[in-house]
């Protein structure tokens, strides 16, 4: 039994994100480049000893392989935080970047306050053509998605491809292809062709280290799991290598705050429209749009990794 971690297909993947009370996510990793648009509400990104504060209105570009915590607040009228991400894949990136763009390389992230409305038409017409991309041509939406990058690299900024540099993300992407495995830091070394101290060591360069990459993979495909599948949460425990119940709950308590079933009780997770055709126990998840709610009483996270 597998089940991959939620990730674009295609040009990129279109996410809405609903909340109706302040949430604090931490270490969340985007792999792709991405785009996010603040609907209401408030958001606000840490990381590196670095804050930044996203208004409703605002634009955000994340360069890929950045990991934030970020802290989502609802806004006082309407008592909701919503916000939308687009993901980039590379193939659209490297394919713009030959339009040699004018503007900076983003290195983190770059914060846009639209002074006039084209930019979010702009990026609303890249998110209707990405969940509309079954019934689109291909080139259709990939034009809406250069028409965005170029209004990006109007306001200063471009993406740059997701080469893998750093040995946290390589570490990451390894035991995300089987996060089942009963991976060991002799086993990921190898792999990297790296000795178990200097992979240690340029981890904890990077502010992390092996066990924690290992619980922070497994839970975010837990979470994707328990959110996007009808699995028996002994079944999710089993897919992310703990043949223990009691012990995957309690680390998954202790990532997310919650008990795996208390995912289970959020409603309306995926509309039935969304998920029709897309979602199986059998089959990968696609990047097709998917809108996440989350209640007064519990709460989820889209992270993708």
């Amino acid at each position: 039994m597998s089940c991959n971690e939620i990730q674009p297909t295609g040009s990129g993947a279109s996410v809405r994100i609903t909340q109706s009370r302040q949430l604090h996510f931490r270490k969340v990793h985007l792999k792709a480049s991405t785009l996010l648009a603040v609907r209401s509400g408030q958001k606000c990104l840490r990381w590196a000893g670095k804050e930044v504060l996203v208004q409703e209105g605002d634009l955000v570009a994340f360069a890929a392989g950045q990991t934030f915590d970020e802290i989502n607040t609802p806004c006082a009228s309407g008592g909701v935080y919503k916000a939308e991400w687009l993901i980039c894949e590379d193939d659209v990136v490297r394919d713009f970047l030959e339009r040699r763009p004018t503007g900076q390389r983003i290195a983190e992230l770059k914060v846009i306050h639209p002074d006039y409305s084209a930019m979010l038409d702009s990026f609303n017409h890249a998110c209707a053509g990405v969940k509309s991309k079954s019934e689109f041509p291909s080139e259709v939406v990939r034009s809406r998605l250069f028409e965005l990058l170029a209004w990006l690299d109007h306001h200063g900024g471009y993406f740059s491809l997701s080469y893998i540099s750093n040995v946290s993300l390589k570490v990451r992407l390894l035991i995300n292809s089987n996060p089942g495995e009963g991976w060991t830091a002799t086993d990921v070394a190898q792999k990297l062709g790296m000795s178990v101290a200097t992979m240690r060591r340029r981890l904890v360069t990077e502010g992390t280290h092996f066990q924690e990459l290992l619980t922070d993979v497994r839970m975010s495909r837990a979470l994707t799991l328990l959110q996007f599948t009808d699995f028996p949460i002994t079944s999710v425990a089993c897919e992310v290598g703990y043949e223990c119940s009691s012990r995957f709950s309690f680390r998954f308590r202790k990532k997310f705050g919650l008990n795996p079933s208390g995912i289970r009780s959020v409603n309306n997770l995926v509309t039935d429209e969304e998920s029709s055709g897309l979602i199986n126990t059998n089959t990968h998840l696609d990047g097709n749009a998917r809108q996440i709610t989350v209640s007064d009483d519990y709460e989820t996270s889209f992270i993708f990794c």
